[in-house]
């Protein structure tokens, strides 16, 4: 069975944003582009970000990289 990782509602907006995007043009935004859409400061999805990736949500293959990905598996924080 798969574990779900619990994830704020900030959070939750944040990767589901990510999913409808990737899934309408085919590619992942960058942290601007999920900022101006959560009405969020720059600076607030760059940590909210490295929240993710310290629970295991978003990995990266190089802390600086652009390039991202998003786990299939995680549920808002009742």
């Amino acid at each position: 069975m798969l574990h779900k990782v619990e994830v704020t509602p900030r959070q939750y907006d944040c990767l589901e944003f990510i999913r409808e995007y990737n899934a309408e043009y085919g590619k992942l935004p960058s942290q601007p582009m999920i900022a101006r859409a959560i009405h969020s400061p720059q600076s607030s999805i760059f940590m909210m970000f490295q929240r993710l990736i310290d629970k295991g949500v978003i990995h990266r293959d190089r802390l600086w990289c652009r390039e991202y990905s998003v786990v299939k598996y995680y549920c808002l924080k009742t």
